[in-house]
């Protein structure tokens, strides 16, 4: 039983599938003991508590029997069965009073042979001893196993060593016969689980009782089947099983040392002292102690998933903490940047709060100045009349200056027409004739 198990109720855990499983092995199980067992007791009425699909009713039925019924609960699927439906009896294995269940069913409460195997592992512990009632109640003679400790089995809640249920059986009266173990253990024909487990409990004042004294044992019942032994060592783990360690043992001594001194009550359990119902809030405790599997290679393989999800994880980490360096690093660089811009822009401000000021005072200026905008365009009027008589004045002048300059021209032609008349007579023989008579009367200041 793995913990999902534990979370799901009996019709999902006996379901089609479960009975498909076992129905053949069962069957021809069946059809190997009950020919050595209906050797010493021919049964002709057979019940079987927890039958199942009934292969070892059907079994049962080809070895002579003629009235039968299995017992078993309603998750069973009629269309499975492997005997008539009418040989089927729905019913709670886990509430005490099987016998009257049955009576109200068939007129004879009573039978030759009551089955009930590997069944009582699969209720609760506080059912263990009113089961066993309920079985020495249908029947002077039981053919009975149930799984042993960490045996390991599809909902399993009370596995207990065979000397726990011989004690039961005990206290009822009725004694153990162990004499098809020896004969089926190899057998192939044969689930280890039935070789390992199985038991005959007759009572002991019964008329049949003497068909079986010669193989009667008070012996060690507990065995351990190789198959059984190294399906535990190669596919069973319990996780929970550190719990237990100590008390199992303690607990195998106690009943053992119980069934061999002939005492019919049970010792105290140590394991069972410490049993929870509640396997998620209290998982280290009876039964999931024997019963809850894992698997370590399981874990592993989940570790090392999740090891390497963990490092994906942390090596996205460290290059999201790589970027984030660089990310902080270059942050750090622009509120560097940001400071120095923010001290430029301060001083700038303080530069532009003067100048503002300064602005300030001048546009305070201005506004003085303008106010007497009034008198300075008036004073520029008068400067633009004066301009421009000046500016008249200047045409005149410069007319008066044309005339002048054209006045001046006509004294140069003049000039230049003398100068050329004074150079020609200067360059005729009377000039150059009388040039000596000229010099005298300088000489002399004429």
């Amino acid at each position: 039983m793995t913990s999902d198990d534990l979370k799901n109720g009996s019709s999902d855990l006996y379901n089609t599938a479960f009975y498909e499983d076992q129905a053949t092995e069962s069957l021809m199980s069946a059809r190997t003991v009950l020919p050595e067992l209906f050797r010493y007791h021919p049964a002709e009425s057979v019940v079987d508590i927890g039958c199942g699909v009934g292969s070892w009713l059907r079994a049962a039925m080809e070895n002579g029997a003629t009235r039968g019924l299995g017992v078993d609960g309603d998750y069973v699927s009629p269309e499975q069965l492997l005997v008539g439906r009418d040989l089927f009896l729905p019913a709670d294995l886990s509430a005490p009073g099987l016998g009257s269940v049955v009576a109200g069913r068939t007129a004879e409460a009573r039978f030759d042979l009551a089955i009930c195997l590997e069944v009582a592992e699969h209720l609760p512990f506080a059912r263990s001893e009113s089961f066993v009632e309920d079985l020495t109640g249908l029947s002077d003679v039981v053919l009975f196993s149930a799984a042993v400790p960490y045996q390991y089995g599809t909902g399993h809640i009370n596995e207990q060593w065979p000397e726990f249920w011989a004690l039961l059986f005990r206290r009822q009266g009725y004694l153990c016969f162990d004499f098809l173990r020896d004969r089926f253990w190899s057998s192939s024909d044969v689930k280890w689980w039935y070789a390992q487990n199985i038991l005959v409990f007759v009572r002991e004042d019964s008329e049949v009782f003497s068909r079986f004294s010669e193989e009667t044992s008070d012996g060690p019942l507990a065995r351990i089947h190789p198959s059984a032994w190294l399906a535990s060592i190669l596919y069973h783990w319990r996780p929970h099983r550190a719990a237990a360690a100590g008390l199992e043992e303690q607990d195998f001594d106690a009943l053992t040392a119980a069934w061999a001194s002939g005492r019919s009550d049970l010792p105290a359990l140590k394991t069972v002292a410490h049993s929870s119902d509640d396997y998620e809030t209290d998982p280290a405790a009876f039964p999931f102690t024997r019963t809850v599997l894992d698997s370590p290679e399981t874990r592993i393989s989940g570790t090392e998933n999740t090891l390497t999800v963990a490092k994906e994880t942390i090596g996205s980490l460290e290059n999201a903490l790589s970027e984030a360096r660089r990310t902080t690093q270059e942050s750090r660089a622009r509120e560097e940047s940001i400071k120095a811009e923010c001290a430029e822009k301060t001083s700038e401000n303080g530069l532009l709060s003067a100048a503002n000021a300064s602005l300030h005072v001048q546009v305070q200026r201005y506004i003085g100045e303008l106010s007497v905008i009034g008198e300075l365009r008036r004073e520029l009027d008068q400067k633009t009349r004066e301009c421009r008589e000046i500016s008249a004045a200047n045409v005149e002048l410069e007319s008066g200056m044309k005339r002048r300059a054209r006045e001046e021209m006509a004294v140069r032609d003049e000039f230049e027409k003398l100068s050329e008349g004074y150079n020609q007579i200067r360059k005729s023989t009377s000039w150059r004739v009388t040039f000596p008579l000229r010099v005298v009367r300088r000489l002399f200041g004429r």
